[in-house]
């Protein structure tokens, strides 16, 4: 602004005041010049950073690291507080990478392993990296924002663990159940313990299968594998083509959590309207499959199962999934009509409005508002505090407003629905069930009609 103002002051005085201008204008060009060379042309600070990250290729079981890998300078977080460093203090130690985050359960579950091991051997380094920033990792030593170590030890669940050699060389990438002393010792020793490697799989694409995108022009490909599987998270996952549902990937889930899976999305298939039907479980030794008890942990109860239709069978994909998990398990699941005990959600007086209601309990409540009565019958459902499945016996869409407490015992739910000039009537109702039977119980049960 100051060249500017005394152009403008200048100008209109004698040719004399030209060389002035000139001089006045050979400045400002030079200057705006360096101004935008500086910003453009310099390297900054995380240029040579930048290049590696680009350069980086993953590196596999028997690779040795190359001397740069030691030299890299990385963002430590120590105790709060923030710098950078190489992994030299690591060097000529056994290593082990800790891929991990704050989010995963199973990550954090290990410190306390991790902590034991580096307290008993004095040889043994764990190094800890996650991609998340300074926030939440105040109370860890670890390496922060990182990018480089992700892409040197490339995987897709954590946690992850890649162990490195005193030499140098990667000696095996594991999961935590990798982190024993047996383990711990025999690589110290300069022995390679026969771990069951972590070989992290992309579920995007049907797992257990390496094929190109054109395994869809196949009319069924399923895969089944029995026990935990360590590159694979604990989830469903589905695949879609054409805008269709054609791939199902089940992954290290037990089989109570399956089965209640296909149920659910099979009796959705007959009726959308409710998320929860009956699950009727009538095996020998029913321990275990109580909804909401406790996930088995023991790897040989865990099953995986891939399964990829063609666009033409997508409508049948959860009927060929059902049809697998029975033929490979010692279990049976079907659908059936029953006649069952059931409750009628039924309005008192069919003339009266349903209006909204306000609440001040003290236990955070669950409002209903505006949405169709059948949300309120999924709700009720869910909950299960009724003791027997309700059914929509309204005959309205009307919409609702409820206020009910998420600690609601049964008689509580009767009131607060009578507030709203709802009620519950005892009925029998032939029902649309999923049974779950033993093998040998269902291939002599003649009793009950299957749905087709």
């Amino acid at each position: 602004m100051t060249y500017l103002y005394a152009l403008a002051t200048l100008w209109p005085k004698s040719k004399k005041y030209l060389a002035t201008v000139y001089r006045l204008l050979t400045l400002l060009l030079v200057s705006v010049y360096w101004l935008f060379n500086s910003a453009f042309a310099q390297p900054g600070k995380n240029s040579r950073a930048e290049v590696k990250v680009q350069n980086v290729k993953p590196l596999n079981v028997g690779d040795m690291l190359p001397d740069d890998f030691w030299k890299q300078e990385h963002l430590f977080s120590v105790g709060g507080t923030t710098s950078k460093k190489t992994l030299e203090a690591y060097r000529g130690k056994l290593l082990v990478i800790d891929f991990w985050a704050s989010w995963c359960g199973p990550c954090l579950a290990s410190f306390p392993k991790i902590d034991s091991l580096t307290s008993k051997y004095s040889d043994l380094e764990f190094l800890k990296v996650t991609s998340e920033d300074q926030a939440a990792r105040a109370a860890h030593t670890s390496i922060i924002q990182d990018s480089v170590l992700r892409m040197c030890f490339d995987h897709q669940i954590i946690p992850h663990y890649a162990w490195i050699s005193p030499a140098g060389e990667v000696l095996a990438f594991t999961s935590s159940d990798g982190l024993t002393e047996q383990n711990v010792e025999m690589m110290l020793d300069g022995n390679r313990p026969e771990i069951l490697g972590k070989v992290d799989l992309d579920y995007f694409k049907p797992i257990f299968l390496h094929m190109p995108d054109s395994v869809r022009v196949l009319d069924v490909y399923s895969a089944f594998y029995k026990g935990l599987y360590r590159g694979l998270p604990s989830s469903f996952h589905y695949r879609t083509g054409n805008g269709r549902t054609v791939g199902m990937a089940i992954m290290n889930e037990p089989l109570r959590i399956i089965y209640r899976k296909l149920a659910r999305q099979l009796l959705l298939e007959i009726d959308s309207s409710y998320f929860h039907h009956p699950f009727i479980v009538e095996v020998n030794d029913p321990q275990g499959w109580a909804f909401g008890g406790e996930v088995s942990s023991r790897h040989d109860e865990l099953y995986n199962y891939d399964i990829e239709v063609s666009i033409t069978r997508a409508k049948e994909l959860h009927r060929l999934v059902l049809q697998d998990i029975n033929r490979y398990t010692p279990y049976h699941g079907c659908l059936e009509k029953r006649k069952m005990p059931v409750y009628l959600l039924q309005r008192k007086a069919a003339k009266h409005a349903i209006k909204s209601q306000s609440g001040n309990d003290s236990i955070p409540p669950l409002r209903l508002k505006d949405n169709k009565m059948a949300t309120l019958v999924n709700f009720l459902n869910a909950a299960g505090k009724l003791g027997r499945f309700i059914i929509d016996d309204t005959g309205s869409l009307t919409y609702t407003s409820l206020h009910i407490p998420y600690q609601a015992t049964a008689q509580q739910i009767k009131v607060a629905l009578a507030a709203q000039d709802l009620e519950i009537v005892a009925a029998i109702k032939e029902l649309d069930v999923f049974v779950v039977r033993d093998q040998k119980i269902a291939s002599r049960d003649k009793t009950t009609t299957p749905i087709h």
